[in-house]
Parts: structure tokens; C-alpha cells; sequence
């Protein structure tokens, strides 16, 4: 990209956070304790969504108002990561890039910056197809307000609620009934002695434990999530809580969860054990899988795989330090994934020059997301 010429986009405008209307400023307040932050580039076209920028980002935004090529400070300073950096901005609609008389950005721009490579058509496992399958299916949507199609790929593959599963699960005591309680004196002594129940019976969505004996939980200090998804239907939920917390007893897990009624439990993400090391998770679901041989499985989208089955996965929660808002503020690596993929089918839902779902697998790749596998690059993620 040494050789192209650049310009901000002119359907963006920069705005410092100490100008934003004191109704917006508040709704950002979170970003203030990010020193690096500088301001929100406000769209005034409606393709376009608001974007939080770093100073540095500002700089450069405000040099590329005429056309140029890119100053040297950036390439001296990013390096190697210069391109796919500036590849970001293009795609995201920050800046422009020059093609023949006009400057395109965002979807008349991704041939120019990859040609005509194409992502395969198919994918080898249960979580990269339903992935793939929750893409194509969000492209399609008459929705134009991200966070709706965010929360629409979030919950993909959720087994639709009825009255079946409503008598099956009708309250959160129910469920602990079926878990616990059905699992037998010798388990219920076990969960007892081992384990602090920390979410009470009033915690949106979720039961939740905690091991007796362990240091302070903080939040922050889980880093790795282990996914565990096993069909809702009694006998097959009860056997993978059952033998997820008997291993969790035995590995000392410091904390996990599962849904405290019908609406949670057919989430496809219905039980989640936290660690602070990809090795301690995958050592878990390494036990875990054959513990659980046979258990049907439901299946994770955006997460990457322990099992071809979709049963056992896992997620890397993104770095705190993004200028990003609404859904991407909760650092979730499920929500953050489909955010950024949300955000772009919005951007490429208007065009017919790629698929939708196809570009948006390409920018959420240059986060350091495989987008194959849905692994992240753990060296950049940590950095």
C-alpha cells in the first residue's frame, strides 16, 4: 500500500468526546478512563455506524482530510502491521482509498485490497458450519440497527422456547431439581462441600458456582472460556453437569455456570467454566470429552472447537483496551465476535459486489481471528 493514495472519509466527521452533546458524552463515559481515547467519528451517511478512534488514529484521520499517501510516521511506527491496519480503516469506511479517478472504501474496496480470493464454500466442522450458517442467515435480515443483528447472531442456533420446554424447566428451583437434586445424595454432598453457589436464585439467566477454599475471584483474571453444549433434553443436560463438576472438583475450575430456566438452558451456550490459561481449558475439555463420549451435542457458533461434534469449545475474551461501544464495551468473546460481524454485513448488506457474510469473515480476520477454525491469535490478543 506503500504507493496508493489515501483521504479521510468525507461522510464521517470527527468529533472529541468533550464536544459530543452531554446526553451522548454520558452514554460514553466508560471511555474516559482510557487515556489514548480522543473522540467518535459520527456518520452522515446512514451505511455508515459511529466509531470510537484513538488519538492516534485522529492524527491521522485529520492529516488524510486532502489526499495523500500515507505519512511516514505511521508506516515507521506500525511496521509489518501497517497494511493490515490501514486495510481496517478502509474496509471500516474511515479512510479511502484511491481506485482509478474516485477513492472507494468498505465492500468497492475489498477486491482492490484482495483480488478475487474467495473464502470455500464449506465448512469441516459442526461449529464452522453453523457459523457460516448464522452468517448467511443474518444477511438476509431486513434489519438495519447493529445491535439487533448483533443479538440475532448471537443466539443462532438457540432451540426455539414452547410449552414443552416450559413444563420441562418451569422455574430456576426446577432446574436445580433436575440437576442436583435428581443426580443424587452422593452428588448434592459433593456440590455442597466443594462448591459456593454465587449467583442466588435472582441473577438474570444463569446459576452459577464458585470453589470453596479459592482465592478472590476477580473477573479480569479469567481470560479463557471453556463452552459446554449438550442437547437440552433432561437425562443428556443432567449427565454433562454432572461430569463437568465432578472434573471441575477435581481440576479445582474456580468458577462456571448454566442457565437457570428454559430460555437459558436452550441457548446453545448453556454451560461455561472459566479459566485464567489456555492450557488449564484445554486440559479440562481434554478430560471432559471423555467423560462425555456420546453425549448429543447442540453446538457453539463463533467459537472454536474441542469436539467435531460442536459439544466441547472454547473463546478467548478480547483485550479491555479497544475503543469500541455498545455491545463490544461487554467484554465478551461472543459478543465481540458478533459485533464486528454484525457491524460489517451492515456496512455490505447495500452492495452486490460480494456476498455479505464473505466480507464480513474478512474484516473480522483482521482482528487476528481465524475465521476457519474461529481461533484467535493468542500472541496478539495478549500483547
Amino acid at each position: 500500500m506503500e504507493r496508493s493514495i489515501f483521504r479521510a472519509n468525507p461522510d464521517y466527521e470527527l468529533v472529541s468526546l468533550d464536544n459530543l452533546p452531554p446526553e451522548e458524552r454520558k452514554n460514553l463515559e466508560f471511555l474516559t478512563s482510557d487515556p489514548n481515547h480522543y473522540g467518535i467519528l459520527t456518520p452522515r451517511s446512514s451505511r455508515l455506524t459511529p466509531k470510537s478512534i484513538s488519538k492516534e488514529t485522529a492524527i491521522l484521520f485529520n492529516i488524510l482530510q486532502h489526499p495523500d499517501h500515507l505519512p511516514n510516521f505511521v508506516k515507521e511506527t506500525l511496521h509489518e502491521q501497517c497494511n493490515k491496519l490501514i486495510a481496517k480503516f478502509v474496509l471500516d469506511g474511515i479512510l479511502e482509498i484511491q481506485h482509478g479517478e474516485s477513492f472507494v472504501s468498505g465492500v468497492n474496496a475489498y477486491e482492490l485490497l484482495y483480488g478475487e480470493n474467495q473464502l470455500p464454500e464449506t465448512a469441516d466442522s459442526r461449529i464452522s458450519q453453523l457459523s457460516r450458517q448464522a452468517l448467511r442467515y443474518a444477511q438476509f435480515l431486513e434489519i438495519d440497527d447493529v445491535n439487533q443483528l448483533t443479538a440475532r447472531l448471537y443466539y443462532y442456533n438457540r432451540i426455539p422456547l414452547s410449552s414443552e420446554w416450559l413444563r420441562t424447566y418451569p422455574t430456576t428451583d426446577a432446574v436445580f431439581e433436575r440437576l442436583v437434586i435428581q443426580s443424587g445424595p452422593n452428588f448434592k454432598r459433593l456440590l455442597d462441600t466443594h462448591w459456593t453457589e454465587t449467583s442466588g436464585r435472582t441473577n438474570v439467566g444463569w446459576m452459577s458456582w464458585s470453589l470453596k477454599q479459592s482465592d478472590r475471584i476477580d473477573p479480569s483474571d479469567f481470560n479463557y472460556k471453556l463452552y459446554i453444549s449438550p442437547r437440552p433434553e433432561p437425562e443428556s443436560l443432567r449427565a454433562a453437569f454432572q461430569e463437568s463438576t465432578a472434573l471441575f472438583t477435581d481440576l479445582k475450575v474456580r468458577h462456571f455456570k448454566v442457565g437457570k430456566d428454559a430460555v437459558g438452558l436452550l441457548r446453545p451456550d448453556k454451560m461455561v467454566a472459566y479459566f485464567t490459561t489456555f492450557e488449564e481449558c484445554e486440559k479440562a475439555a481434554s478430560r471432559l470429552q471423555q467423560r462425555l463420549q456420546g453425549c448429543p451435542a447442540q453446538g457453539t457458533p463463533f467459537t472454536a472447537e474441542f469436539t467435531k461434534d460442536g459439544l466441547l469449545s472454547w473463546g478467548m475474551d478480547p483485550p479491555h483496551n479497544t475503543h469500541e461501544s455498545g455491545w463490544k464495551n461487554a467484554y465478551s468473546w461472543r459478543i465481540w465476535v458478533s459485533s464486528h460481524l454484525a457491524t460489517a454485513l451492515h456496512m455490505s448488506k447495500a452492495y452486490d459486489r460480494i456476498e455479505p457474510w464473505r466480507f464480513a469473515l474478512q474484516r473480522l480476520h483482521l482482528e487476528g481471528v481465524n475465521t476457519d477454525t474461529w481461533t484467535p491469535n493468542k500472541k496478539i490478543w495478549q500483547n
